[in-house]
């Protein structure tokens, strides 16, 4: 669980550092290079670069709007990969099924029919119905059962915040994770408050924010405009930290199991 949110943390600060690339690029776009008369390699790059910077004028545009919708693919991924983790842990820390918690063990039949009925998208790509079936199967047993992570952890929607609750709640037993959340000092200094009503209504509104910014940059109308580099390193900062508490108190979740 640990080692995903560090990679979640990486690529947000792999984000923070393009942004940073990005603005350092229009700003040696912007300056003034008729007194630099050097020859050398740097010089001639960076004329170069201006040059290229400045016939490009929508290159921040798309350069915050790749930026934005990479950290949303990211945290989709990120949220799956650490429920297939509790999953897969949770099948180790209990050797027969019926020690799994009950929503666990309720939701597996209804999530493997739903995953048959869309086993040909391409996600699911690596997974056959016989897989899917003989799954289902083996939670007959005492022992030796074997869950799909995919299972619970696939969503028609995107991990917006009542889908992340509902998500932990009903699939894995993990309730009121907002209420959790609120509590993680992290958090409270970022929304800047420690209120914890308050801190728990900010921290959905911002992600909210957050998935909807990303449906509008793929399914924008003409009212559409690409966000700055300020809001795409916020964006980032808050994810980081957010992914990070949810991480921690699902790992506590799984301790407890």
């Amino acid at each position: 669980m640990l080692t995903i949110v560090k990679d979640f943390s990486k690529r947000c600060e792999g984000i923070i550092a393009y942004l940073d690339i990005v603005s350092v690029t229009i700003s040696v776009a912007k300056a003034d290079h008729r007194a630099i008369k050097s020859r050398t390699s740097f010089a001639t790059s960076s004329r170069k670069l201006k040059n290229i910077v400045q016939k490009n004028q929508d290159f921040a545009l798309t350069a915050f709007d790749g930026a934005y919708l990479t950290l949303c693919a990211e945290y989709e991924m990120t949220v799956r990969k650490l429920i297939e983790k509790l999953v897969a842990d949770a099948t180790t820390t209990c050797t027969e099924y019926h020690h799994l918690p009950k929503e666990m063990r309720g939701w597996y039949p209804d999530g493997c029919s739903n995953l048959i009925l869309g086993i040909n998208q391409d996600k699911f790509s690596h997974l056959t119905k016989d897989q899917v079936v003989r799954s289902l199967a083996s939670c007959l047993k005492i022992k030796s059962y074997v869950l799909i992570g995919e299972v619970f952890s696939d969503n028609q929607r995107n991990f917006w915040p009542d889908t992340v609750d509902e998500t932990l709640s009903r699939r894995i037993g993990l309730t009121k994770i907002w209420q959790k959340l609120s509590r993680d000092m992290n958090l409270q200094t970022l929304i800047g408050t420690t209120d914890l009503s308050t801190v728990e209504r900010q921290l959905r509104n911002r992600l909210t924010t957050i998935m909807q910014r990303r449906n509008d940059i793929i399914h924008r109308g003409r009212s559409y405009f690409t966000p700055s580099e300020t809001e795409v390193r916020n964006a980032a900062c808050f994810m980081k930290e957010l992914v990070s508490s949810l991480g921690s108190h699902m790992q506590k979740y799984l301790d407890g199991i």
